[in-house]
Order: C-alpha cells, then structure tokens, then sequence
C-alpha cells in the first residue's frame, strides 16, 4: 500500500535533494508491520542515497492509544481550556453538545456564555481567587444551554502549564449531575411555589450562622405572612389564593438575586428570607422593596384592613452572625416582630 507513495518520495528526493521524516510501513518477519520514519538524502556523487530508518512502531501504537482516549474524553466528558482571562480555547464535543450548540460557538467566547443567572456571584468571585491563585476549585455548577433551558455538573478547574512551566489559562472537566439535583430539588423545593421549603430553611439557617460567623458578617432574617388570607380563600376561592402564594414568591425569587441569600415558604402564607447584610438600615430597606412589590401586583383584597390589593406583615431580625447562639431564638424573635406588625395596622414593617 506504501508502494506509490515511496515512489512519489524517491522523485522528490531527487529533486530536492532530500526528504525528512517520510512514514511507511515495513512488512517484516512473521508478516508482522513495522511503522518507520525515513529520512533520505541524495549522497554527494549524486549516485546513492543516504537512508536513516527509525522504528517509530511504539511511538504510533502510543499516539493512536492517547488519541483513541482523547475521542472518548471529547465525545463523553464535559471539558474545555480557557485562557488566562476566561475565554474557551478547547470545548469537547459533549460540552458542546449539552449546550445546545457546536464547538465553534462556544471557542473564543468567554465562559461566562453558560452561566446561568441563578447562580450566586460569590460562586464564580470565589472559584476566581482559588484558580488565579494557582490552587484547584470543586464544586457544583447550574449553566444555561442555547436554548435557555439549564444543566448541572460537578466541575474542577485546574490552571494550566505550558512545557516551561509558565500559566497559560485553566482546564475544567465536568461531570453531568443533572438528575442527582433534580431529585434533590424536588425534596427542598415548595411543589407549588417552586421555592425552598421549611425543610430546607432548617438546613441552610445553621449553615450561613456559621459562614457569615467566620467573616464576621451581618446575618437577616425576614418573615412574613399574608394578610387576613383567610378571608382571601373565603371571598375568591383557593385556587385564587394558591396564586397569590405563587405571585409573592415570584417577587421574593426576583428580590433576592439582589442579595446573596435564600427564599423559602415556611408553610401556609408564611414566607421567610434570609440574607447578607452590611446593615441593618440596608435590611430594612430591603425588605420594605419586598413588601412595597408585593402590594405593587395589585391583586385585589376587599377583605384587607391595611389595602386594597393583597399585602404582607414582615417581622425582620438583624444580627452580628457570630452573636447567634440559636437559630431558634432569630426565628422566635422575628416571629414576634411579625405579631407587632399585624397588631400595628398590618402591610407594615417591624425590625430590631
């Protein structure tokens, strides 16, 4: 099968006076196949050639193994390389197929193209500083695909070397967890909300005590019911008091991509928020744009003493994460300020 093109290579040795590196393969003893690599030149009397033949046959048996595995990484790992500033160098096949999408849309974009809003800032601020710092980050990551819908992976991001040993971008590889945070959104989410429930909140509250304790941070907590509800079910039905439940947590969802926290429904017409604060006159503001938002939808109540239109009672808690000692006693307090709020004229604001 080499036969032409050794002819071909003999002529342009002839010509030029040399070729370097030229393949072909050597049938040899047993009719087993040697893979060489020839370099031939023209000797100086013009009437022989000078050959230098090298057995390259391991050295192609290695290449074709590590590019057997680099097909299988491309077309089942979810990987890429970016440059030193986050844009994609290298996507795999399977990346770009769970986007939606072809490698050459997502090569030379930056990466933030599969971020999805959802995902706190503080994520990416933080896999930024472990990464530049030439340390490697893990952690579960929600993307958007191309056509707006969302994945989860487990991802690691790694910096990368060049053979001098100098940085020159970050390597990620990805596994899908799709399913795995379904099943677990499913067993955290409210069904009817599609917001955290109260089983959640008993997980997260304890949690950010402790993260917000160790960089000395402000913690809220903001608890709020609906007013007079009851009478709501009573005059418009419970399918219509099921939308408003859903309404309010469709502003408390938007509210807090404003803010590094959570959102739940504690059960009922209660809801709960809590958040990072840099004060407590910033909590209060917050949560009066909440309560103001919700008024705002304009769903008629002509039962509500405090308006018209469906409202809130909020009881808000801010306090030094480090000085809580309970999670009960934030909840039992804020719960308290509630009672206040209601006893006040209701659709008000009560904090400490």
């Amino acid at each position: 099968e080499d036969i032409q093109r050794t002819t071909d290579a003999i002529k342009d040795v002839l010509e030029n006076g040399s070729i370097e590196n030229f393949e072909k393969t050597y049938v040899v003893k047993d009719n087993k196949f040697l893979n060489v690599s020839l370099s031939i030149a023209v000797m100086p009397d013009k009437k022989r050639l000078l050959m230098t033949v090298r057995d390259v046959t391991k050295q192609k048996e290695k290449e074709k193994m590590l590019n057997d595995y680099i097909e299988i990484i491309d077309k089942n790992i979810i990987t890429s390389t970016t440059d030193l500033n986050g844009n994609i160098t290298y996507a795999s096949e399977y990346f770009a197929r769970i986007n939606g999408c072809s490698k050459e849309d997502l090569i030379g974009k930056n990466h933030r193209i599969v971020r999805h809003p959802d995902m706190p800032k503080s994520i990416y601020k933080s896999m930024w500083e472990t990464i530049k710092n030439d340390d490697i980050w893990e952690g579960d990551l929600k993307n958007k695909t191309k056509n707006g819908s969302y994945y989860w992976v487990h991802a690691i991001v790694s910096p990368q070397w060049d053979v001098l040993g100098r940085k020159i971008g970050y390597i990620a590889i990805r596994q899908d967890i799709t399913d795995k945070k379904k099943l677990e959104e499913m067993s955290i989410t409210d069904g009817m909300t599609n917001i955290y429930n109260r089983r959640h909140f008993d997980n997260i509250f304890p949690k950010m005590i402790n993260d917000l304790s160790e960089n000395d941070q402000m913690l809220s907590f903001l608890i709020m019911d609906v007013d007079h509800f009851k009478q709501y079910n009573d005059t418009y039905g419970h399918q219509k008091g099921d939308e408003v439940l859903i309404n309010i947590a469709k502003v408390l969802k938007e509210s807090i991509k404003r803010k590094d926290g959570f959102c739940f429904r504690l059960g009922g017409e209660e809801f709960g928020v809590l958040f990072k604060s840099k004060s407590q006159t910033e909590a209060v503001d917050f949560a009066n744009k909440i309560r103001e938002d919700i008024e705002k939808l304009q769903i008629q109540h002509v039962g509500n003493s405090a308006s018209s239109y469906v409202t809130v009672s909020m009881g808000l808690v801010c306090k030094d994460a480090k000085d809580i000692e309970d999670m009960d006693d934030v909840y039992k307090e804020a719960d308290k300020l509630l009672y206040q709020s209601k006893e006040n004229g209701r659709n008000v604001l009560k904090s400490s």
